[in-house]
């Protein structure tokens, strides 16, 4: 991950994240072939309670033995609701959503963030599928830690 801190006012912070899954496990549960991804994450103080978040990226995640290229998306407002505690809301998606490659997928979910270390947050969401090719429900929770 390389983090670009310290933006002047109006342009973003911004961080490119890239990564891989590693082929292990069973051949029941774990995947045959190494899936990278890479974003460009962008972010912006809108002012002391509100922010804007985009991402844009590339993956190439495997569905049954075929692996595809996949570009994913999405665009966060958030809010702080105290020092530690926030909301958000996004808009997110990926195109194609499988291998066939007939279908996009998107979403929509609404969480919380709560800090509790400087460089560490956990977060819970849940939303709702939009395209035919999205899961109708979907719940998540998370942990983020900066290095």
């Amino acid at each position: 991950v390389l983090f670009l801190e310290a933006s002047p006012p109006g342009v973003p912070d911004a961080a490119l994240l890239v990564g891989t899954t590693i082929p292990t496990g069973d051949d029941e549960i774990g995947v045959e072939s190494w899936q990278p991804e890479a974003r460009l994450a962008l972010g912006w103080d809108l002012s002391e309670v509100w922010s804007l978040g985009a991402n844009a990226g590339w993956g190439r995640p495997e569905e049954g033995d075929e692996s595809f290229d996949q570009a994913l998306g999405s665009v966060a407002v958030g809010r702080a609701l105290g020092e530690r505690l926030g909301a958000f809301a996004e808009l997110y998606g990926f195109a194609p959503a499988g291998a066939e490659g007939d279908d996009d997928a998107a979403y929509f979910d609404r969480g919380l963030t709560l800090g509790f270390a400087p460089d560490a947050q956990l977060d819970v969401r849940a939303g709702v599928g939009l395209t035919d090719a999205s899961a109708d429900w979907l719940f998540g929770l998370g942990f983020a830690r900066r290095w």
